[in-house]
């Protein structure tokens, strides 16, 4: 059997009881995978586009909103295609 992101981010929302969106803030991302939310604005920090030249960083897809404190935004087709890339992470507690 395949790996199906799509439902496993659906049932992991269910069960951190959130909704589905078209996006996610740095906070619900950790909640939702398990980690800290450190390590996702790190992951968020080291994204970068699949055509930028020397890429070396597997990060997470994400834009940072406008202004001074410029909070990361993680839409919901970044996280399918990271849990798509990294289905055998293991989250915490597991």
């Amino acid at each position: 059997m395949s790996f199906d992101a799509r439902e496993e981010l659906r049932q992991l929302l269910a069960e951190q009881g959130l909704p589905e969106r078209s996006w996610y803030t740095t906070a619900e991302v950790a909640r939702i995978l398990g980690f800290s939310i450190a390590y996702i604005k790190r992951l968020c920090a080291e994204w970068e586009p699949m055509d930028t030249p020397g890429r070396s960083s597997k990060g997470l897809e994400s834009l940072k909103t406008p202004g001074a404190a410029g909070h990361w935004r993680i839409r919901v087709g970044a996280l399918v295609r990271w849990l798509e890339d990294n289905h055998t992470y293991k989250r915490a507690g597991i």
